[in-house]
């Protein structure tokens, strides 16, 4: 066999694959953006890339939550052990870092460091919701005396 054969059969675990990889048998840099955005999907939803066993529609992950997140349904698919825990505008940026990977067109899809950068904005989305619930309601008198502009009043409590 000769060392300079390339192989152009399409490889891969279905589910995973890359469509227009597997049009065109050419292997390029976004392939492994789709690829982790199939993951992106599993994770949040915990479920495999495809599942047989459920409506027919749902069969295949990549194909439904981009379904569910454009129609304004991704809370519903997401893991019951996440339900409550994620914030919505978190969980909205990730699905659409998350959907965006899996564009058809390769061309279109973020490179790895814009699906980095996403994803680093969606963890400090969660921080942020996470700080202000632990700060408690706007209607408490921390927020009102800030309001006012009293902030020696909420800084200076020594009084």
């Amino acid at each position: 066999m000769s060392k300079t054969h390339i192989s152009t059969v399409v490889k891969g675990s279905i589910g995973y694959m890359d469509p227009e990889y597997y049009q065109l048998q050419q292997l390029i840099e976004k392939c492994d953006v789709y690829y982790f955005g199939v993951v992106l999907l599993e994770v949040l939803c915990a479920r495999p890339p495809l599942l047989h066993t459920i409506k027919k529609n749902q069969v295949s992950l990549a194909q439904w939550a981009p379904e569910c997140y454009h129609n304004k349904m991704l809370d519903q698919i997401v893991d019951q052990f996440l339900k409550g825990a994620i914030k919505p505008k978190c969980l909205k940026k990730f699905g659409n870092v998350a959907v965006n990977c899996l564009l058809d067109d390769g061309t279109k899809r973020p490179s790895m460091n814009e699906v980095v950068w996403g994803l680093e904005l969606a963890l400090q989305m969660q921080k942020s919701a996470n700080d202000i619930s632990l700060c408690g309601e706007m209607n408490e008198p921390l927020f009102q005396e800030l309001a006012k502009g009293n902030s020696d009043n909420v800084f200076n409590s020594s009084k």
